[in-house]
């Protein structure tokens, strides 16, 4: 009798652990807002076409995602979470809030003599589609519903990943930039991370048109000599895809028609020079650079022609960074 209560016991506290497990392991993954693309897309209660149907949504709704597993996102649908495929939505750059009360009404409209249509319970999180005499808009299990904006917080972004020499990691994507580079060469100082965070978000905030910037190498993750590069050592550097004219999200050079040395010059201009304390700038483009190799030995391609009018003072000339500019920070 005793040996039964015991193993009930511990297979009791094995379920319980596996469950605060799940919510943990959940709740650390950074939280995006994501936008339906197709007319009608299913939502399920796991991550199977097997499981069951829980809902639907349709295209140009945007849900928060708190989750995402082998293809799958686990959204905010209605006082539950479901599961969408990912192949079937976009990143969105909606605003999201979570719900910091115990319990709150879901209304038809922006005002309570609408009728409640469901409620939402605390730390459910939302993306704002648009605010009216405080009160938020959002999609609620598949429609257009509305929530009081008072009883909401907007969430506190996740702490990056920090390595032992201080670096941080850049996230494989966010508000106006994406990583063309495994996680383990995207480490470098706080400062150069965050800085591309706040120069790309400002770029797309304003040109949101013009694509989004990818981030290539940074460094690794407790410094050191890395693949391809001599420098990219101390989490100073990092390598940035030219600006396409098509605002596509793929690499360019600049002998490609799609390539945009106008946008490139702003770009480094305007917004790598206002985010970063600038040491240098590698870059072969002519009408951007304004100095050539100190090493006649360097002197060669690109490195041949004579700095334009427009040539940046920051920005060198230098072998093989035709199709990248090549950031380093002081």
């Amino acid at each position: 009798m005793t040996q039964s209560i015991s193993t009930k016991l511990y297979q009791w506290c094995g379920l319980l652990l596996c469950l605060m497990g799940t919510i943990f392991s959940s709740a650390a993954i950074a939280s995006q807002t994501v936008r339906i693309k197709v007319d009608t897309l299913n939502v399920r209660a796991n991550p199977s076409t097997q499981a069951s149907i829980i809902g639907t949504v349709t295209a140009g709704q945007v849900y928060v995602s708190i989750d995402n597993r082998s293809g799958w996102r686990r959204i905010w649908f209605d006082s539950r979470t479901g599961w969408i495929s990912n192949s079937y939505v976009s990143q969105a750059s909606r605003k999201s809030k979570k719900v910091k009360v115990g319990s709150l009404n879901i209304r038809s409209g922006p005002g309570t003599h609408y009728r409640t249509v469901g409620q939402t319970s605390r730390n459910a999180e939302w993306a704002v589609a648009e605010t009216r005499g405080g009160w938020d808009k959002i999609y609620f299990g598949g429609n257009q519903r509305w929530i009081y904006g008072k009883f909401l917080n907007n969430p506190n972004p996740p702490r990056p990943p920090k390595s032992n020499a201080g670096f941080i990691q850049l996230p494989a994507q966010g508000k106006g930039f994406y990583s063309t580079k495994p996680a383990n060469r995207s480490w470098g100082l706080p400062r150069l991370v965050y800085g591309l965070q706040k120069s790309s978000l400002a770029w797309h905030r304003d040109h949101s048109n013009w694509g989004k910037i990818g981030i290539g190498d940074l460094s690794l993750k407790h410094g050191g000599r890395i693949s391809g590069h001599v420098s990219h050592q101390r989490g100073e550097d990092v390598d940035i895809r030219l600006i396409r004219r098509d605002g596509a999200s793929k690499g360019t050079t600049i002998y490609q028609k799609n390539y945009s040395s106008k946008r490139s010059l702003e770009y480094i201009k305007k917004y790598l020079k206002k985010h970063f304390e600038v040491d240098l700038i590698f870059f072969n483009d002519n009408k951007v650079f304004s100095m050539l190799p100190s090493h006649s030995g360097k002197r060669y391609g690109d490195c041949r022609k004579k700095p334009g009018a427009t040539g940046v003072a920051y920005v060198m000339c230098w072998p093989n960074h035709h199709d990248h500019f090549h950031l380093r920070i002081k």
